[in-house]
């Protein structure tokens, strides 16, 4: 075999953007195919994503589906002590029976938590739409959870859940798209209206409603994002934005774009760039006005985000998805998560699956974030802000390689720059055209150079690195890949 000191080399330093999916044939030259449990490094190379903790499902019935999740964390909990205890609610639609069920899980006043089932809903022959939640307190002091209920049954409405005893009530009857809280009020839609509570209660006003974009079609309200300091910023299905101002009993109510709207029932989530959102069917967006909107996942491929209804994703959870941040990580469907430092796209390999999009719900003040896949027999996940748990392995796929001179392109080494952490031995293996290669890194954080020889040809390569620690520690880092290559045969 000829050496390979003539070989023409690709470097990849920086693995910006990350992910690509939209057309691998004009991807940039430093994109990924697959990018899984790794994510491109603040200031180079490849890092260990974060890996997230399973939480129980036990308790909960098996075969249901995801309609939303909220996770609230209190500064004092329900037995009166100080502590960063924390209480989560996954809303489960059971395919077996047709009834969304409330579950909770009590973190405040029993030694022993558990998921424990507080409310069955009436019976519908359709799956329902997303549940959102948020929390309110009364005048009295008394906190509530609020959720929305639209199945199309006698139950859709507006429910609370009383904080320190779990009881349920309906508050108000309906086909309730979302619910919000802001200036101590409770917010709803139903189609195109909004309604809201007096000020520290929980009593819907006949008076209290104002119809949004009633002379436009599709404008049926699907997010309520309060905005400081005493603003609503409300997207419609295809209609115009619309920001309300001032006191809502008498607001300044302004039209604003309709370039990208949610198109279907989500929360949207503030940033450090603007406020996050779904475009129905489009994409991911960020917005600070509802004027202009910044398309970040414009890299990859627009079926990402289709949400079907028959076929193999028909199993899945609830609704569009939606996204959720913390940290520096915008949380989108189908496991992708994008990082606003690097502006790269990644996946995490938990969140993964066949099934539809998945939900998801940040806790500000825990510093928490919580998901849930799609389908039945759905996992939970706990994501810190802090980065404690460093996936173990990750996956990274070059963008494919042709050779310029028109022919064949001959892969005859990939050299990769790896620095491993478990005490133990990690491993590297790379992949060409089917064929794998493995090298053991030693450990103690040493940076190591390796050599992993091939033979392979084709009429478009490409070059899959798999980092493993072989253990309960981070992934090996990635900072150089080095793919070797010559021209081969002549295409014909």
């Amino acid at each position: 075999m000829p050496g390979n000191k003539a070989l023409d080399w690709v470097e990849v330093t920086d693995f910006s953007p990350g992910l690509v999916t939209a057309n691998h044939l004009q991807m940039p030259a430093t994109g990924a195919q697959v990018l899984t449990d790794y994510m491109p490094g603040v200031e180079g190379g490849l890092v260990a994503a974060p890996a997230g903790t399973s939480f129980s499902t036990t308790g909960i019935v098996s075969t249901g589906v995801v309609c939303g999740v909220f996770r609230f964390s209190p500064v004092v909990f329900r037995s009166g002590a100080v502590g960063d205890t924390f209480d989560q609610l996954v809303f489960v639609f059971d395919t077996a029976t047709n009834q969304v069920k409330v579950y909770r899980w009590d973190n405040g006043t029993v030694a022993a938590p558990s998921w424990v089932l507080i409310k069955t809903h009436a019976a519908v022959a359709a799956t329902p739409n997303r549940i959102i939640c948020d929390t309110f307190t009364d005048s009295t002091g008394a906190r509530f959870y609020i959720y929305n209920l639209f199945q199309t049954s006698s139950d859709d409405g507006v429910w609370s859940i009383t904080y320190s005893t779990g009881a349920v009530a309906r508050l108000k009857t309906g086909g309730v798209t979302t619910v919000a809280v802001q200036d101590d009020r409770i917010f709803a839609s139903i189609a195109n209206v909004l309604w809201w509570t007096d000020s520290q209660t929980q009593t819907f006003g006949a008076p209290n409603n104002l119809p949004i974009n009633a002379s436009q079609a599709g404008n049926q309200i699907c997010s309520i994002v309060p905005f400081a300091p005493s603003d609503l910023f409300i997207g419609c299905r295809t209609a115009p934005w619309v920001m309300l101002q001032g006191d809502i009993t008498d607001p300044v109510v302004r039209s604003m774009s309709d370039a990208r709207t949610p198109g279907a029932g989500q929360n949207g989530v503030f940033t450090t760039e603007g406020i996050g959102f779904i475009g129905g069917g489009q994409g991911i967006y960020l917005t600070g006005d509802g004027q202009n909107f910044t398309d970040i996942s414009a890299q990859l491929a627009a079926s990402t985000w289709r949400q079907d209804v028959s076929g193999a994703d028909a199993n899945g959870d609830v609704g569009a998805g939606n996204v959720a941040y913390q940290n520096f990580f915008l949380f989108a469907p189908h496991g992708h998560v994008f990082d606003l430092r690097t502006h790269s796209w990644f996946r995490l390999s938990n969140l993964i699956a066949a099934a539809d999009h998945w939900h998801n719900a940040q806790d500000g003040n825990g510093r928490i974030l919580l998901a849930a896949t799609g389908g039945p027999g759905f996992g939970l996940y706990v994501y810190r802000a802090n980065e404690d748990t460093p996936a173990v392995s990750g996956t990274y796929k070059s963008a494919p390689l042709r050779d310029p001179s028109g022919r064949q392109i001959r892969i005859r080494e990939v050299q990769v720059y790896a620095r491993a952490y478990n005490a133990a031995t990690s491993t590297i293996t790379v992949t060409v055209n089917g064929t794998a290669r493995a090298v053991t890194i030693a450990p103690s954080g040493s940076l190591q150079h390796l050599s992993f020889l091939f033979s392979e040809y084709g009429h478009e390569l490409d070059v899959q690195v798999v980092g493993a620690s072989n253990g309960a520690v981070s992934a090996p880092d990635i900072e150089v890949v080095r793919i070797g290559t010559s021209a081969g045969h002549f295409l014909v």
